[in-house]
């Protein structure tokens, strides 16, 4: 039975005729405005085939149907059908436009039946095609006429209603789904950057090497966002970074004497949130890349308890040697001006997916310390210590970025 299909299906789908196999692989909304199509054909008979000119107006809607662009939808659909049909010439939109202009009429302005009749006489054209667009529950109805130009008579007239998902899908690049602008977005991100390190050298007390191991840290954050557009050039960005820090995977420091070494790895890292806000000026370079310069200002602060700390103590005899490890900077937060420019690409109205270059005016210093102290123990068994030198040493540095990478993936309404 399978087989019988797979050869029948392929057979029927070859022999239908061309006009066949079109309707039976067009979307609901083509085949409505084929049907439109065919009335318009049926009712102008007396015609000559191929040789009666038709001007297209722009389908009437309400404004927001209009900033939706569904009119025009609408009228180069059905443009591209009769095209298609051959049995009419049709006037340039380039005319068409020009002429509306000149009778102070546009793509929201009304067309009646004698405006179309009047403006179609100008043009050169026999007959006018208009109509409008109206949303009705979940659907969109499309009423279209057909009108002779020189009586004003209508010679056709038919509706045809098209639920609204299916319009939108099909009509999709005909279609602004998303204000140019009190647009709103939403988007996740992720931000990495080079850290520049400042390299320690080896320091000598109480006989000991306190030697740094001078890791490299990576940068990285996550965070959501959101974007508000009050015009079509201008966008206002607000990112919330939930976990945005450092983290270096190696030890950042070592003690090397005869007797003693501490361990090879100690993770350390030093994590915090961070707020950003910026006004961006946008441009649209082609129908799916628009670009973003802008400037603004970000806060970062430090997680609790999160600065890698560490602490291990050596005994010999009756003295002994503590090494305390921990991090320190300027202070808890730190705030900066910054600049921006970014590229995002739009395969669909709705969906963008972006890369931004974030330039941080200011950058404060990470400093990983030691404190080190020498005690001896007294007491029974060394159950108490008398400290007899200590010392804090840096051990590990390194400047926060001022250059970070960002992509975000957004969804627009």
């Amino acid at each position: 039975m399978k087989l019988v299909r797979f050869i029948l299906i392929p057979a029927v789908l070859f022999l239908l005729p061309g006009s066949a196999l079109s309707t039976a692989m067009a979307g609901e909304l083509d085949t409505r405005i084929d049907k439109i199509v065919k009335r318009f054909v049926e009712a102008s008979p007396g015609k000559v085939e191929g040789q009666a000119t038709l001007a297209i107006f722009p389908f009437q809607t309400d404004e927001k149907l209009a900033k939706k662009r569904v009119g025009f939808a609408v009228s180069e659909l059905l443009t591209y059908r009769l095209f298609q049909c051959g049995k009419f010439k049709l006037v340039e939109r380039t005319q068409l436009q020009s002429v509306l202009k000149e009778q102070a009429l546009g793509q929201t302005g009304v067309i009646e039946r004698m405006t179309a009749s009047k403006v179609g006489k100008l043009l050169g054209a026999q007959l006018s095609a208009l109509g409008s667009v109206n949303r009705l529950g979940k659907s969109y109805q499309i009423v279209a006429k057909l009108v002779d130009t020189e009586s004003g008579e209508i010679l056709a007239s038919e509706v045809q209603e098209v639920l609204i998902p299916i319009f939108d899908e099909e009509a999709a690049p005909y279609l602004v789904l998303v204000p140019e602008q009190q647009t709103i977005g939403l988007y996740i991100t992720g931000a990495a950057a080079p850290v520049k390190k400042n390299d320690v050298w080896p320091v000598m007390y109480f006989g000991n090497t306190v030697k740094p191991a001078n890791p490299k840290p990576g940068y990285t954050a996550l965070g959501v966002g959101g974007r508000y557009s009050p015009h079509k050039n201008v966008i206002l960005d607000l990112t919330y970074l939930f976990n945005s820090g450092y983290t270096y995977h190696t030890t950042g420091y070592s003690v090397f004497n005869d007797e003693y070494s501490p361990p090879s790895e100690i993770p350390m890292s030093i994590r915090g949130q961070a707020m950003r806000m910026t006004l961006n000026w946008t441009r649209k370079l082609t129908s799916v890349f628009r670009a973003y310069i802008g400037s603004g200002i970000s806060v970062w602060w430090r997680n609790k308890d999160d600065s890698g700390r560490y602490t291990t103590t050596k005994s010999a005899d009756n003295a002994a040697l503590l090494v305390d490890v921990k991090g320190t900077y300027e202070s808890g937060k730190y705030t900066t001006g910054l600049a921006r420019l970014g590229l995002e690409w739009r395969p669909q109205a709705r969906f963008g997916i972006s890369a931004f270059g974030n330039y941080n005016f200011y950058a404060p210093e990470y400093t990983l310390t030691a404190h080190i102290e020498e005690y001896e123990l007294v007491g029974t068994e060394g159950s108490s210590r008398i400290v007899t030198g200590e010392k804090d040493i840096d051990v590990y540095k390194f400047t926060f970025p001022r250059f970070v990478y960002e992509t975000s993936l957004s969804l627009y309404f």
